[in-house]
């Protein structure tokens, strides 16, 4: 087996999706700064920046700080956002140490994440750390969200998983730690939902060392992640 990741990263993943902002901020390695009061009255510039939808960990400062840690000097603004139709489920696939969201349609249900606004540098490192074009991919979706004020985008930019979605019992998951309203998908925690991959792809090994391994090897990440998707875990397409 490869080497585990450090006792402090593997209690890092079993927290995910990660603390979630309380409101709109803006992110920088030093603070995060709260946009509290009317849209009309925050000082932000969101021109030559991309709309990117967050709706797990993407717009948790755990996370931000994660994926730019090597990059000297960030100013995300992160708003407050929802869309129309979608929630957050998990992904058949597995991440650095956790079972990871992706999201889908859901009748009547709105689902409450972030707009990430991003330059292109950022956009490039946000592409990498969601291995897009091998475990995620950025789409537009078919849907209106909207803003606090009631400003709408439609068709939205969000990342949405290639590796289908994930049943227990027969049915999908919503995401504890995320946020919709209308939810239907019932929640089920990460520790459960991970107890159950474990048991199916690698039964032989304990839960603490799966993760450590999933974080330290890419590689072993997608043996396992190829074995969940031919398990009966993974839905029918």
């Amino acid at each position: 087996m490869p080497n585990t990741g450090t006792v402090e990263a593997i209690e890092r993943a079993k927290t995910y999706p990660f603390r979630q902002p309380r409101c709109s901020y803006i992110f920088t390695h030093d603070h995060e700064h709260p946009l509290e009061g009317h849209p009309d009255t925050w000082e932000i510039d969101l021109d030559h920046l991309t709309p990117v939808f967050g709706y797990g960990s993407n717009p948790s400062p755990v996370a931000l700080a994660h994926k730019f840690a090597t990059t000297p000097e960030v100013h995300i603004p992160v708003i407050a956002f929802e869309i129309d139709g979608y929630d957050a489920v998990y992904s058949s696939h597995i991440s650095a140490g956790y079972i990871p969201a992706t999201i889908h349609p859901s009748p009547n249900t709105r689902i409450q994440g972030f707009m990430t606004y991003l330059t292109d540098e950022e956009l490039e490192t946000m592409d990498a750390s969601e291995s897009r074009g091998a475990n995620y991919e950025l789409m537009e979706l078919d849907a209106t969200g909207r803003f606090e004020d009631g400003t709408e985008m439609e068709r939205p930019l969000t990342y949405v998983s290639l590796h289908g979605l994930l049943e227990i019992e027969g049915a999908l998951r919503a995401v504890p730690g995320t946020e919709a309203k209308g939810r239907k998908f019932k929640e089920l925690a990460q520790s459960v939902v991970l107890g159950r991959v474990i048991d199916t792809v690698a039964p032989e090994v304990a839960t603490d060392q799966f993760i450590g391994t999933a974080i330290a090897s890419a590689t072993q990440r997608k043996a396992w992640t190829e074995k969940l998707k031919g398990s009966d875990l993974r839905a029918d397409q």
